[in-house]
C-alpha cells in the first residue's frame, strides 16, 4: 500500500485502550551497544517522517518463529504466534520495523497497558520482497482449511467455535455483509475486503479457553493439529494479501 494519501483529521489516540505508548525507533550499533533515536511517537508522526524521507511503500510481512511449538500454539502468548514486520520502501533502500511488545510497570495504571516500540531493524538495497500469495489462492486455502476445521468442529461438539468458523465461510461465500472493521476500512477492493473479513472471523487463536487450548486422544489430537496449523497459514495468508493488496492506490489511515 502507499503511504502519500493524506491523513485522516483525526489523531490517533492509543493511549485510550490498553497501549501506554507507541514509538518508532531507529536502531544501531555504537561502540558495541545498541543505540536506539526515536523518531515517532505515534502512527501520524511515523508516517510524516516516511513522506518526508521519500517512502512511498509500504507493507505487512509475517515471519514463522523458530520455536520448538508451533507458532498457532503460541499466538495468545506474549511475543508468540510468529514475528510481524513492516517493511517501507523509497526506491533506494527498503527498512524493515520489527515490533516489541513490553508491560507497563507503572503503578498507576488502571489496567493492564502495553509499550510498543517498532524498531528499524534491517535497511537493505530494495529488492525482491517476500514472496505473496494471491488473493484468489489464498481465498481458495482458507475455505478448504475453514470448511475442514468447521466439520471438526461439529464432529467434536466444540458449540463455542462453530459461529466463527461458519461466520467466515459466510463471508468466503458471499452469504453475509462485510463487517467495517478498523482492518477492512483501508480502500481494498472487495475481494480482498471479504477475505480480510473473513480471516479476522476464523481468528480463534488465544490462551485459556480459546481454540488452541484444547486437547484430544491420540488421532484425534493429530488431526486437530494439522486443521488448526493450516487454518493459522491460512489466516496468516489472508491477512497479508489483503492489506498489501491496495497497490498503487492512494490510501488514508482510518481510526
Amino acid at each position: 500500500m502507499l503511504c502519500n494519501g493524506q491523513e485522516n483529521s483525526h489523531d490517533v489516540h492509543i493511549e485510550a485502550g490498553f497501549i501506554k505508548s507507541l514509538d518508532f525507533v531507529h536502531l544501531y550499533e555504537d561502540k558495541g551497544a545498541i543505540e536506539r533515536d526515536v523518531i515517532a511517537s505515534n502512527t501520524h508522526e511515523w508516517l510524516r517522517h516516511l513522506r518526508k524521507t521519500g517512502h512511498t511503500e509500504v507493507l505487512a510481512h509475517y515471519f514463522p518463529s523458530n520455536s520448538p511449538l508451533a507458532d498457532w500454539m503460541t499466538a495468545g502468548l506474549i511475543g508468540g504466534g510468529g514475528q510481524w514486520v513492516i517493511s517501507t520502501n523509497n526506491g533506494r533502500w527498503s527498512d524493515y520495523w520489527q515490533p516489541k511488545w513490553t508491560l507497563s510497570d507503572d503503578p498507576h495504571d488502571e489496567i493492564s497497558k502495553w509499550q510498543v516500540e517498532y524498531g528499524r531493524v534491517i535497511r537493505c538495497n530494495p529488492g525482491k520482497p517476500p514472496h505473496q500469495a494471491s488473493i484468489k489462492s489464498c481465498r481458495r486455502s482458507l475455505l478448504q482449511s475453514l470448511s475442514a476445521i468447521y466439520e471438526f468442529s461439529k464432529e467434536k461438539n466444540l458449540p463455542d467455535f462453530q459461529p466463527n468458523f461458519h461466520s467466515a465461510l459466510d463471508l468466503l461465500t458471499d452469504k453475509n455483509t462485510i463487517q467495517n472493521h478498523i482492518l477492512i476500512k483501508y480502500p481494498m477492493r472487495s475481494n480482498a475486503r471479504r477475505l480480510a473479513s473473513a480471516a479476522e472471523r476464523a481468528w480463534v487463536f488465544g490462551a485459556q479457553d480459546w481454540w488452541n487450548d484444547q486437547y484430544f486422544d491420540d488421532a484425534d489430537q493429530t488431526r486437530f493439529e494439522k486443521l488448526s496449523s493450516n487454518l493459522y497459514h491460512d489466516i496468516v495468508n489472508s491477512l497479508i494479501a489483503a492489506t498489501n493488496s491496495t497497490g498503487s492506490r492512494w490510501w488514508q489511515v482510518i481510526f
